[in-house]
């Protein structure tokens, strides 16, 4: 092999490197987003959910589903009422 095509070659390499680690990073996201779409309160137990679940960061669990990351944080000050 021709020094040319032994630097073309590693310049592939690392290519295929980036594009499958995209891919598996979409494969995850489209796992994620079989599940249905819910309301705010139900929302931030899914974020939870999907980072334990799937093992991805608070960001990319509220990015994937459409939350907002201060809706995770979110703490009631008032107690909720029991039916």
């Amino acid at each position: 092999m021709q020094p040319s095509e032994i630097k073309r070659l590693k310049q592939l390499e690392d290519e295929n490197r980036r594009l499958k680690s995209i891919v598996v990073d979409l494969t995850l996201d489209k796992a994620m987003l079989r599940r249905k779409r819910l309301k705010p309160a139900r929302l931030r137990t899914e974020v939870s959910a999907l980072q334990r679940t799937f093992g991805v960061s608070e960001r990319r669990a509220c990015h994937v589903t459409g939350a907002r990351r201060t809706t995770q944080r979110f703490v009631s000050a008032s107690p909720r009422r029991r039916l």
